[in-house]
């Protein structure tokens, strides 16, 4: 059993040099884009240094990659799919923080996270260790294996998933569209156990 590690070769044209930085320039522009859309003032970029040097910087900073994915496809393309992965994360929940504002979901986010224990704040947040991370390292296992059927699966199960995960959360979305409207009190209410219910 033997690990077919890639051969990288380096672009031989103009044409291939300027396709490969295109790449890599399309995938950190739609980085950097969701971004803007999503926090112009940059009061929700996670990237300190991205914080700290601004648009202008931050702009500045995609040059290195896109010099370095000129030289080979495969790297134009690892940073165009990356780039794109982080763009959809930008993306997720944004019709949220549009409507609030950036500020205000900022203030929301600081009174639950200091309300929360690390513990619960972990377990929130290592959902891509259990999907993204899981599905990279058997793809690993597979090509060490040269068993192409468990890459395929693998590939099967992320679009399944995906698109699973969109029509799911865009038929719950409707559903609170088209839902009536409840007063506070009438929430408060819901929560309310049942006279009938034992206490636990």
């Amino acid at each position: 059993m033997s690990f077919p590690f890639p051969t990288f070769q380096f672009a031989a044209t103009v044409g291939e040099f300027a396709l490969n930085a295109a790449i890599g320039a399309m995938g950190r522009a739609l980085d950097l884009l969701t971004t803007h859309y999503v926090t112009r003032q940059m009061i929700l970029e996670t990237n300190r240094r991205v914080q700290q040097v601004g648009w202008k910087g931050a702009v500045l900073m995609q040059i290195p990659a896109i010099v370095v994915s000129a030289f080979n496809f495969y790297i134009a393309f690892f940073i165009m799919l990356w780039s794109l992965f982080a763009a959809v994360s930008n993306l997720e929940g944004s019709y949220y923080i549009r409507d609030k504002g950036e500020e205000e979901y900022y203030r929301e986010l600081q009174e639950m996270v200091r309300r929360t224990p690390w513990p619960k704040l972990i377990v929130g947040e290592i959902s891509l260790l259990g999907s993204m991370v899981v599905a990279g390292f058997l793809i690993f296992v597979f090509l060490a294996l040269n068993d192409v059927m468990g890459i395929i699966m693998v590939a099967i199960a992320l679009i399944c998933h995906g698109m699973l995960k969109t029509a799911r959360g865009l038929q719950y979305l409707q559903r609170l569209r088209s839902a009536p409207l409840k007063t506070p009190e009438e929430n408060d209410g819901a929560n309310d156990l049942p006279e009938s219910m034992p206490e636990q």
